[in-house]
């Protein structure tokens, strides 16, 4: 699904932002006929290349945010105007960039399949970093030395994706006749390979964690003896906070690679650690890359609606809702977000 929405907003956005250049083109060209009598000499690129730049990294970047935080609408339109600010002066940066080097390309004596080949890689390129850039600014990974990683992969993935589609339709231009179709089929198949690149070069991210919801500020106030929801593994940390202590609104940063489970229960050695709930209710195993879950009891564990019979096990996806029941009713519980791919845990 990831896949679907990011090919979907790398195609529309392309042809948004083409027809949207050739819009603004038309009306330039008639308000400097109107004014001067004839038309002002001019290259469309300087038109064409940042337009496209800035409706492809702005409709990447709120993909970006809306997958990751799919439910939190607030939070989502609260983050996204600086997300916007970034992918607008990138895009912007990125498509005067490309203009000026095809004109070059254009005055020097290079053949004229270099300066779609130039100008895309380069529209591609800006886009892959406004993506990596709005997300490490915002990201509470962004202090961290291994978050270039992901800004410098959306940025290659971005200079790949449109390398090749203009490869491609020069190629296409010498087998097929593609008359006034070229420029529609060639933003087309861009906005396609950016899009399915960025889906690539985003997921996984580094941080996977458990998001503490309903239930953990009631065992604050029902545990006035000290014995609160905590984390006891050494590889587990609450995101932004130096405590053990579990509270609603506080995420626990799983660790990225791991061979040894997580148990979930009320044992006292358990990593993490729910008052009330059965000794050991759950287990977290890191396999291929991927979170499951299993559980050794029966209907105390639930991931959104459905609970778990005993010995079930499950794998894990973004925003699923993990509930953990107390042992002697179904009417108190802990509530779990799983992120495995999140920008703004605090949201």
């Amino acid at each position: 699904m990831r896949l679907v929405f990011y090919l979907l907003g790398g195609i529309i956005s392309a042809l948004i932002g083409w027809n949207l250049s050739l819009v603004i083109l038309d009306l330039f060209k008639f308000a400097s006929k109107t004014i001067t009598g004839s038309t002002f000499p001019f290259y469309v690129e300087f038109i064409l290349f940042p337009i496209v730049t800035i409706c492809l990294s702005v409709t990447l970047v709120l993909t970006t945010i809306y997958l990751s935080n799919p439910i939190h609408y607030k939070a989502n339109r609260r983050i996204r105007n600086s997300y916007l600010k970034i992918a607008l002066k990138t895009g912007l940066i990125a498509g005067a960039i490309a203009a000026v080097l095809t004109v070059i390309i254009y005055q020097g004596k290079f053949p004229p399949a270099s300066v779609r080949i130039v100008g895309w890689s380069l529209i591609g390129l800006g886009a892959g970093v406004a993506e990596g850039l709005s997300w490490r600014s915002l990201s509470t990974e962004g202090a961290k030395s291994n978050t270039f990683e992901r800004p410098i992969k959306s940025a290659l993935f971005g200079l790949l994706a449109g390398l090749i589609a203009a490869l491609a339709i020069e190629f296409l231009r010498t087998i097929i006749p593609l008359g006034g179709y070229e420029d529609l089929l060639g933003f087309t198949l861009f906005g396609a390979g950016l899009g399915m690149a960025l889906a690539i070069s985003t997921t996984p991210t580094y941080q996977v964690a458990l998001r503490a919801g309903r239930g953990f500020g009631r065992a604050r106030e029902d545990n006035q003896s000290g014995n609160y929801p905590k984390i006891n593994d050494r590889s587990l940390r609450i995101v932004n906070f130096e405590q053990t202590q579990i509270e609603e609104g506080l995420s626990i940063q799983l660790p990225r690679h791991t061979s040894q489970s997580l148990q979930i229960g009320s044992a006292e050695d358990a990593d993490i650690f729910l008052p009330d709930v059965p000794a050991i209710a759950a287990k977290l195993s890191l396999e291929r890359k991927q979170w499951r879950l299993s559980t050794p009891v029966e209907n105390k564990v639930q991931i959104q609606r459905r609970m778990l019979s005993e010995n079930a096990t499950e794998t894990l996806y973004h925003n699923q809702m993990l509930t953990f029941y107390h042992e002697n009713t179904n009417t108190r519980y802990y509530r779990f977000i799983f992120c495995d791919r999140f920008l703004d845990p605090d949201n």
